[in-house]
């Protein structure tokens, strides 16, 4: 599935900040007090991928890709929201 900023706008996935930067939001899912993740269209790919391992759910792609590109797993209290079959990814991306 190809997601475009757009989408990620349109669905309050994500936001464009007064510098024109677009961001994921991640609010307090990694580590209290984070926010958000930056995202171009040079690593839009890299959310696609989020996309398609968490079968089209764009919710948990947000999060999936926040994991990966700060290489830590979702608190724990998180888990509860993602589908048992997916902790193995979530979990792959680092320490939590």
């Amino acid at each position: 599935m190809s997601v475009t900023i757009k989408d990620l706008l349109d669905k309050d996935i994500a936001f464009i900040s007064d510098d024109k930067t677009v961001h994921i939001i991640c609010n307090d899912i990694f580590v209290l007090g984070t926010d958000c993740e930056i995202i171009t269209k040079e690593t839009l790919p890299e959310f696609n991928q989020a996309v398609d391992d968490c079968f089209g759910n764009l919710e948990l792609a947000a999060i999936l890709y926040c994991a990966r590109r700060f290489k830590l797993r979702p608190l724990k209290k998180e888990y509860e929201y993602i589908p048992r079959n997916l902790w193995p990814i979530f979990d792959a991306c680092g320490p939590g």
